[in-house]
């Protein structure tokens, strides 16, 4: 899987189409199942994985592309534990893994309208620990949302 989408995202670079499709992300009021332990780590997990959407559209999606992106669910790696009277996350493999609900429309001029939601998780996260950026926000999350935007959006329809 990885080398396909290696491959793939390979193949999309040097075909010398213009890339940086437009993306729209939107989030519900409230209501996630852990996008933090804050309503401020709330607010800002969920830029984040905005941000981060919004970067791999501009990346992979063709300039006449666009995409909306509803982010229903957040369930971020790992759990709270108190740590010397404070909280923490704690990151350890197994029952915490991150998971997302999306839903998506993508408009291409000239094709129908592609619609679809997805509840997007992974099980094995702690596998690629050797990639693992301490100083990077969410780096589980990004890295799935990566998996499935490349899945999703860069093959073949």
């Amino acid at each position: 899987m990885k080398t396909r989408a290696l491959l793939l995202a390979t193949l999309l670079a040097a075909s010398g189409t213009a890339w940086a499709g437009t993306v729209e992300v939107r989030y519900k009021a409230d209501g996630y199942t852990d996008a933090g332990d804050s309503a401020w780590d709330i607010k800002y997990n969920l830029s984040v994985l905005g941000l981060h959407i919004e970067k791999l559209a501009g990346r992979m999606l063709p300039a006449d592309h666009a995409l909306t992106v509803e982010v229903l669910d957040l369930d971020i790696a790992g759990t709270v534990r108190m740590f010397h009277g404070k909280e923490v996350r704690m990151v350890r493999g197994g029952a915490d893994f991150p998971r997302l609900h999306l839903r998506y429309t993508l408009r291409v001029p000239g094709q129908p309208v592609r619609t679809g939601e997805d509840h997007v998780s992974d099980m094995n996260y702690t596998s690629g620990v050797g990639r693992f950026r301490a100083d990077t926000p969410l780096w589980y999350e990004k890295l799935l949302l990566e998996k499935w935007f490349v899945v999703r959006f860069a093959s073949p329809a």
